[in-house]
């Protein structure tokens, strides 16, 4: 099974835009007003300015397995973080097959090469990412539930080679 990695842009098969905008909107849809602000943060990764990408995991079929975002912005309670792990899901008939890992690690990859310190995300499962060095720096509530803000030191993450 070979696997490639991509991140979504202007150029992308339409496709593959309407199929990450379905899983995304299917599994965090609660986290967005609407589907167009949904599409206005992915379109928001297409601009030449923003560090902001949408990334995806596909095989020679064109078949997405999953996806992940890293995001300048993800919560309007927390404006002064700009470096977000976001939307990171694996549909299920593809876990427990190193997939995720592989998408995990290109996000990383991606912040620290850009010059981060830290990712953040936001959840309210704690467990998965317990795992990953990810400390809760936070809880609060949000949209009636509990969630956790999280925080990952990238030079603690191991080197990927």
């Amino acid at each position: 099974m070979k696997l490639q990695i991509l991140y979504l842009q202007n150029n992308s098969p339409k496709e593959a835009k309407e199929c990450i905008n379905k899983i995304i909107w299917d599994e965090w849809g609660r986290h967005y007003t609407s589907k167009q602000d949904l599409e206005s943060e992915i379109e928001q990764s297409f601009k030449k300015e923003s560090v902001s990408r949408v990334f995806y995991i596909i095989d020679r079929n064109g078949e997405i397995y999953g996806t992940a975002s890293f995001l300048e912005s993800d919560l309007d309670l927390f404006p002064e973080i700009n470096s977000w792990l976001a939307n990171f899901y694996i549909l299920e008939k593809y876990r427990k097959q190193g997939i995720g890992k592989k998408l995990y690690k290109e996000i990383i990859e991606y912040a620290r090469s850009l010059g981060y310190e830290y990712l953040y995300l936001y959840t309210t499962d704690t467990s998965y990412y317990s795992t990953k060095r990810w400390n809760i720096i936070k809880n609060f509530p949000y949209k009636n539930k509990e969630n956790f803000l999280m925080q990952l030191k990238l030079e603690d993450e191991e080197r990927i080679s």
